[in-house]
């Protein structure tokens, strides 16, 4: 970004470059998706470089409003042209997705700087970087120069590679955790992790939290190598994204299984982050020593709170960032009003309709006996679309009515 100041009749340009962790919130953001589509042609297929080229502009035609990035596999096109590359990463920045070229560099410092500067030209935000030559921090300072992103290879999705990355140094320490100080140290902007299955469940745990909560963590091998996705996200926390190659570009139909994995991911993002927010917000979830009675009659010795939650603003941002996201993904393009019920729902849905700038409406589920006497407050029209935000479902009962 340009910025020009006036100072005693001179100009001054100011070149700032936006940091790859702000471009990654702006898109996840956006698109509500943390879907990465690995466009890989494959090679019993395509020999040609236009047919490749092609092929990776279909697919991102295709699955471009379900994901949020796209990553290009070097061994999979490394004939296509400069110019070839750029009609690719433009085709992605028309989409709005992040772009990563995953070829893994890995040289002396001089030979790597060589190889970023193309990265750049190729028209790419991010590249992965294989950490293994020790000059990561050299080769992340000219790729953030470059405006560029970086991700340090940590530990492959491939089994054969525990033979190395598991090796113990002279300390100790397994080596995968050796590259993990590194990163922290170059202040990378993401890792790849590969969701091999002897990689434990407390050991992205305890990756996340030394890398912490701003760097993105890539999770190839979910789809055709079989990686437990839910593992990904119930212990990667944080800023993640989950690359799904061949499952969806290869399946006969890309749009449908691409929104079908989206679906399968947020959907489990959402239970962990909400879950999350319930139990660590003080308040909000209450383990009691004596059953109480619900709104719906039945008996509980535990009650979630959500009145907590909205008096905690950090837990309140996340819920309202979560529920933006799963309209986002649900509703698309269409406009359309927010509905809720009287009165719990009310704040977090009016914090809703202001983040999509629409208007408001709330049921009640008895009518007032005074003024208007009505159960429904607010402007409907016929034919408009409304999207339901409550604070908690029990039953459903009172959310059916207000649909009905």
């Amino acid at each position: 970004m340009l910025t020009y100041s006036l100072i005693s009749g001179f100009y001054i340009v100011t070149l700032r470059v936006m940091r790859f962790v702000d471009l990654y919130d702006e898109i996840i953001e956006s698109k509500g998706s943390i879907l990465c589509v690995g466009t890989d042609p494959p090679v019993e297929k395509f020999n040609a470089t236009m047919e490749k080229t092609n092929f990776c502009l279909d697919v991102i035609d295709k699955v471009g409003q379900n994901c949020s990035a796209i990553k290009v596999n070097e061994n999979f096109v490394r004939d296509l042209s400069i110019e070839h590359h750029l009609e690719i990463t433009q085709k992605a920045k028309a989409n709005n997705l992040i772009r990563i070229y995953d070829c893994k560099i890995g040289d002396i410092t001089n030979t790597s700087v060589a190889g970023i500067h193309l990265i750049k030209r190729m028209g790419y935000d991010a590249l992965t970087v294989n950490p293994i030559l020790g000059n990561l921090s050299q080769l992340t300072q000219e790729a953030h120069r470059l405006g560029l992103g970086v991700f340090a290879l940590i530990f492959p999705s491939n089994p054969e590679a525990s033979k190395y990355y598991r090796k113990k140094m002279e300390d100790g320490v397994e080596l995968y955790n050796h590259l993990i100080l590194d990163c922290v140290e170059s202040n990378v902007d993401g890792v790849v992790i590969g969701l091999s299955p002897e990689l434990k469940p407390a050991e992205i745990s305890s990756i996340r939290k030394k890398l912490g909560d701003e760097v993105v963590i890539l999770f190839p091998g979910v789809g055709a190598q079989g990686g437990d996705l839910e593992k990904a996200v119930r212990h990667g926390g944080g800023k993640m994204l989950i690359n799904v190659g061949r499952s969806i570009i290869l399946s006969e139909d890309p749009a449908r299984e691409s929104d079908n994995y989206n679906d399968k991911i947020m959907r489990l993002v959402e239970f962990y982050e909400t879950s999350e927010v319930i139990l660590k917000t003080e308040g909000a979830f209450n383990l009691l020593k004596e059953h109480i009675r619900l709104s719906s009659g039945k008996l509980s010795s535990y009650y979630v709170d959500c009145r907590a939650i909205y008096s905690d603003p950090a837990s309140r941002q996340r819920i309202v960032k979560l529920m933006v996201r799963l309209i986002k993904r649900k509703v698309g393009n269409k406009r359309f009003k927010i509905v809720t019920t009287a009165s719990a729902g009310i704040p977090i849905a009016s914090i809703i309709a202001d983040k999509f700038g629409v208007g408001l409406v709330y049921y009640r589920a008895e009518k007032k006996d005074h003024g208007l006497s009505k159960k429904i407050e607010g402007v409907i029209k016929e034919g408009e679309y409304l999207v339901g935000v409550d604070d908690l479902t029990t039953t459903g009962k009172t959310a059916l009515e207000c649909i009905r």
